[in-house]
């Protein structure tokens, strides 16, 4: 049903951030092209496209400074041996809901993509 502009332009639109499922992409692509369409449509489009539907990892977003913290953190540590980290404390922590879960957020992705901001949603 979508021509083969219309599936580049879809892509487009997920890959860029400016869209991120499939019934974003509808309503700014049938605006564009003046036509009812569908979000499975849409849906079957990125599929045929090679990207791959998941699930948004639940972290919060790194910024450019908690990224050179940790990254500081890793050089500074990386010749520990195993008897320096016994002596250090690990808390873990575990989220449970009681009534419901939480709801899921679905991003598409090209196949062989590595996780990026763009995949990873806000708590």
């Amino acid at each position: 049903m979508l021509s083969s502009t219309n599936i580049h332009h879809v892509v487009r639109l997920i890959s860029s951030g400016k869209a991120s499922t499939a019934v974003d992409v509808t309503k700014t692509l049938s605006s564009i092209i003046n036509q009812p369409l569908s979000a499975q449509t849409v849906s079957n489009s990125l599929k045929k496209a090679g990207m791959k539907a998941v699930v948004r990892k639940k972290k919060p977003l790194l910024s450019h400074r908690h990224r050179k913290e940790r990254m500081d953190f890793a050089l500074e540590h990386q010749h520990w041996t195993v008897d320096d980290w016994k002596r250090v404390v690990w808390s873990d922590e575990t989220k449970i809901n009681r009534l419901g879960s939480d709801w899921r957020k679905w991003a598409s992705k090209m196949a062989g993509e590595g996780l990026n901001d763009r995949l990873v949603g806000e708590l």
